[in-house]
């Protein structure tokens, strides 16, 4: 993902809302997904991370079940 815009025009009933603008950032991720042969299990898991404006980082770990 990458933004490149830096200002949101918002007006609500004549008022411009300044307050909504943002800045540029870049958002990027990777990811692994485990299947258990002859299950109906897997296991995932992600790790993504911005920087820009917008700066950190998020992992998920999960566990899937097919029905």
């Amino acid at each position: 993902v990458f933004n490149t815009g830096d200002k949101a025009k918002t007006i609500t009933e004549g008022i411009d809302l300044e307050s909504m603008s943002f800045n540029s950032y870049i958002e990027y991720g990777a990811g692994l997904d485990k299947k258990f042969i002859e299950t109906s299990w897997s296991v995932y898991g992600q790790i993504a991370g911005r920087s820009g404006a917008r700066n950190g980082y998020e992992a998920n770990l999960g566990v899937k079940y097919s029905f």
